[in-house]
Formats: structure tokens, sequence, C-alpha cells
């Protein structure tokens, strides 16, 4: 702390500090000259995306007057929902799995062995990766789908 201090009063810090403030004043000025040039390409194709979205939506909305499809919907947002369940399941059981394998004592500490933890570690790793995405892909799906049918079921009220 106390070098700090001291190089704090020296003058080859503040020069550094000037400089690089200015490199950075430079630098932003050359990034902001790039976004100026892509930021409308992005707005245009974001308005064009969120309008797809809506006019998607509006055509779902009008397919869910009928009965059967609601009822349809209902069977498709409780099974996202139990698969969402069983996928994080599938990463409960490999955390506790890769748990108990940790906490085996190997009598015989060789490479061979660290390999094939090693391997397994990453394998049970990828799986709860892919379990929790799959998990968390399949709830939020489900929730717009209930926010759908929802929408859908009020609609009809209204009417």
């Amino acid at each position: 702390m106390k070098e700090f201090l001291s190089q704090l009063g020296s003058l080859s810090w503040w020069l550094s500090v000037v400089i690089v403030g200015i490199l950075i004043n430079i630098a932003s000025t050359l990034l902001i000259k790039k976004f100026d040039k892509y930021l409308p390409r992005f707005s245009t194709w974001r308005r064009s995306h969120s309008q797809k979205r809506q006019a998607d939506r509006l055509r779902q909305l009008d397919d869910l007057k009928m009965p059967h499809e609601q009822l349809m919907l209902g069977i498709d947002i409780i099974l996202r929902r139990l698969r969402g369940i069983q996928f994080l399941l599938y990463a409960i059981v490999s955390i506790i799995i890769v748990i108990e394998w940790a906490k085996d004592d190997v009598q015989t500490f060789s490479l061979r062995s660290l390999i094939v933890r090693l391997v397994g570690l990453i394998l049970f790793a990828i799986l709860l990766h892919v379990a929790i995405v799959s998990f968390m892909r399949d709830t939020f799906n489900a929730i717009n789908g209930e926010a759908l049918l929802r929408e859908a079921r009020k609609s009809e009220n209204d009417s």
C-alpha cells in the first residue's frame, strides 16, 4: 500500500494516467462511429422481428378460439412442465452422482484413475448443462403457453 501511495505522487504515474485517458477517449470515438453505422440496421431488424412475433402471436390467438385447440395447448403445457421437471431431476441426480463419486477414496492413485475421473466430471458437467438448459427452455415455453391460453380465454369471455 505504501508503494502505491508513493507512486501516486510521482510524475510518471500522472503522465501515464493522462495518456491512458487520451487513448480511451480516441478509442471511444472510433467505437461510436462503428456503432452509429450498425445501430440503424440493428434497429430495423429488431423492429421487423418484433412485428413478426406480434403477427405470430395474433395468429396463435386466432387459432385458439376453438375449444379443442385450447385443450391441445393445455395438454402441451402440462407435458412441457413434466419434461422440465424430468430434466431438473436429471440435473439433481447428476450433481448427487458427482458429489458421491468425488467422495470416494481411491486407494491406488494413478494417472489412469485421474483421467477417468476427469472425463467423468466433464461428461457429468455436460449432462448437467443440457439438463438445466432444457429445464429452463421447457419451463419458459410452458409459461408462454399459459399466458397465451389465458389471453385467448380472456378474449373469448370478452366476446
